[in-house]
């Protein structure tokens, strides 16, 4: 409904999903987004946002090259509690935002150093990011989950309880959503 508080995630998997809430034109779901993550000293993935989601919603950003991160990590979280929906992809790693092996459901909203794996799928110069800690994320009044194909190897490390996705687990409205292998 109309004023929803959404956590979405970036990346190549929800770009279909934007692109049809883009092409909606009925002026319903007008959301209240939150920001999942963003690189520090960047503004990459809240101008991401910006771009592939309908002007209509409200964004609520991280401030990646705020002078006190600790405080904007603070902020943000406070901010993200008990979302109405957080929509997450997941990383080769297992990783959902940037919370990298080997973080847990007490993880909080913080500052991390990105795994080499993640710099390098991600193909970015930046080694750092602000993430949405697990223990914010397991507020959410639901999750899910979106996967390609590409990530069923990982998928069976979460479903063995050896990645942070594993996690979620305990959270009672969790749904996965993947595509299905050609």
């Amino acid at each position: 409904p109309d004023g929803s508080r959404v956590i979405f995630p970036t990346g190549n998997t929800p770009l279909k999903m934007y692109q049809v809430l883009r092409n909606r034109d009925d002026g319903h779901g007008c959301f209240q987004v939150y920001q999942l993550d963003e690189y520090v000293g960047s503004t990459e993935y809240r101008d991401y946002l910006k771009r592939e989601l309908p002007s209509r919603y409200s964004l609520h950003c991280i401030d990646g090259k705020a002078t006190d991160l600790e405080e904007e990590c603070a902020r943000h979280d406070r901010a993200c509690q008990q979302v109405d929906l957080c929509i997450l992809g997941i990383g080769k790693n297992g990783h959902i935002g940037f919370n990298e092996p080997p973080s847990n459901e007490a993880s909080p909203t913080r500052v991390v150093q990105l795994d080499p794996s993640t710099v390098e799928a991600n193909q970015t110069p930046h080694t750092h990011a602000i993430t949405l800690g697990i223990r914010t994320i397991l507020t959410s009044k639901k999750i899910v989950v979106m996967a390609h194909r590409n990530k069923h190897a990982v998928l069976q490390e979460v479903y063995a309880g050896r990645t942070p996705a594993a996690c979620l687990a305990h959270h009672p409205h969790v749904e996965l959503v993947v595509e299905s292998p050609p």
